[in-house]
């Protein structure tokens, strides 16, 4: 074997270092950071060198361990029929914006992720443009949730449901559940979520004092969403002769609401248990018993100003007292938002097409669903309760009277309809739905040759569609319609 003699002052190849086990030394750890000068210390201290290591450890582990528990998990649930994409984006705010922590540890939260669930009847809401909003700030998924030929409100209970699976899966829940409501309904849902040890969250606009109440006894945290104050544009008068109108107006900027609640308390056109913002129906009874002329009822503050103006007017002593039962009824239609209107809801008054009033009579029921578009000479009462219940407004004004039948016998549904419509709390109440969305898809399925053809080829069409979806066509009309709109999808 050859071999090489280094000559004195030549650089050599460094020898390979041994190592400290084959030398029967303790191996360094590896320390990172500022501590890695500790690489240096006095080999005749290992201890001190396995300490600082896993301090150093540690506090990488502790910082990781913060960062997550900084990211809290939050599940927004949100009712379609009640609630759009800009209640959401307020919602959502709100919720960022605020925290359950502690005070001492709020300033750790540096993030929160948010999952929005919006339970609604149909597809076409997942698509919508006014949702893309949403979609950019959030986690965005749609549950689509059946109608059922039944009464009652499967978006309510679909709610319901997720919230009692969330609080028993405690493994995989979030940190905390979030319903945006907008009445008392789901008081039972929070104190269920609460029992079982679940974090939530009730957010309700402020403009909603008896829902904001309801919640105030719950131990869950609550939240209040802001009420737009938009300028409407349509007014909607109920003439002296019985007539209604709707007219475009300039913008109505809301005012300050006079009292009107004791005197017409006094006068028995209300009750204590009616609301103090929803006393137009009262207001009505009161104007046509005492033949004081056209009427403002639509916005409710000019409405209120009105009646306020003619009390003051006259000594209370000079009114008449409430002698009669009136149905007072603003319809509506749709929740399109316009500039041209100024609120969704100034819209759906205007293409309801004016406010009416009806005298208390056996016939009230049926009178009431003929102005709405429900009924026509041949159809079954029966039937177009069942459809009038089923609109999402309407079935919120019955819940809220606690008159929204359930399984009862259509004498039963009729009457607590009349107990409705009669009381002095509501008066909103939504029209049939135009069939012009129902025509336009069947002409575009080849099953109607034009969107102009009559009533009777546009009934044979969808009772042909819906028996080939395996669903029995109801006799009228407008139950076809809610029926090729709800159930064949």
């Amino acid at each position: 074997m050859r071999s090489y003699a280094a000559a004195p002052e030549t650089a050599v190849w460094p020898q390979p270092r041994q190592s400290s086990v084959a030398a029967g030394r303790r191996p360094q750890p590896f320390v990172c950071g500022v501590c890695s000068r500790q690489r240096r210390a006095d080999s005749a201290q290992p201890w001190l060198q396995m300490t600082v290591g896993t301090v150093c450890a540690t506090a990488v582990a502790g910082r990781f361990r913060e960062a997550v528990k900084s990211t809290t998990k939050s599940t927004l649930l949100v009712d379609a029929d009640q609630h759009g994409p800009d209640d959401v984006i307020e919602a959502l705010r709100l919720l960022r914006e605020t925290d359950s922590r502690k005070p001492e540890e709020t300033h750790r939260a540096r993030k929160k992720q948010v999952e929005v669930i919006v339970f609604a009847a149909q597809e076409e809401h997942a698509g919508s443009k006014e949702w893309k909003q949403v979609k950019r700030s959030a986690r965005l998924q749609f549950e689509i949730v059946p109608r059922t030929v039944a009464y009652g409100d499967p978006n309510d209970a679909a709610i319901d449901n997720r919230v009692r699976k969330l609080a028993e899966d405690r493994a995989s829940r979030p940190n905390e559940v979030a319903i945006l409501a907008s009445d008392s309904d789901f008081v039972d849902t929070v104190n269920f979520g609460i029992s079982r040890g679940m974090e939530v969250v009730a957010i309700v606009p402020e403009n909603r004092p008896t829902v904001l109440r309801a919640f105030e006894p719950t131990a869950a945290r609550l939240l209040m969403l802001p009420a737009k104050e938009s300028p409407g544009k349509v007014r909607a008068v109920l003439h002296a002769d019985g007539r209604g109108e709707v007219m475009l107006c300039d913008p109505v900027l809301g005012t300050e609401t006079p009292d009107v609640f004791t005197p017409l308390l006094d006068l028995g056109y209300c009750t204590a248990a009616t609301s103090p913002d929803m006393l137009m129906p009262s207001i009505v009874n009161f104007w046509v018993t005492n033949n004081l002329g056209d009427l403002t009822v639509f916005p409710y503050q000019r409405g209120v100003q009105e009646c306020s103006e003619a009390l003051q007017s006259r000594t209370s002593t000079s009114w008449a007292r409430r002698s009669q039962n009136l149905a007072f009824v603003l319809p509506t239609r749709g929740r399109r938002k316009s500039e041209l209107y100024g609120t969704s809801k100034a819209a759906a008054v205007f293409h309801g097409g004016g406010p009416f009033v009806i005298p208390d009579t056996p016939d009230l029921v049926q009178t009431a669903m003929q102005k709405l578009g429900y009924i026509e000479a041949a159809d079954y009462l029966e039937e177009v309760l069942l459809v009038f219940c089923n609109h999402a407004n309407n079935k919120h004004n019955l819940r809220k009277l606690g008159l929204l039948p359930d399984g009862d016998e259509p004498r039963v549904a009729a009457e607590k309809v009349r107990e409705a419509m009669l009381s002095s709390g509501y008066g909103f109440w939504e029209m049939a739905s135009s069939d012009s969305h129902v025509r336009a898809e069947l002409v575009k399925t080849g099953r109607l040759p034009s969107e102009d053809a009559p009533r009777t080829a546009v009934s044979r069409a969808l009772r042909r569609l819906l028996k080939e979806d395996h669903v029995p066509p109801m006799s009228s009309y407008c139950g076809k319609i809610w029926q090729a709109t709800n159930l064949a999808a």
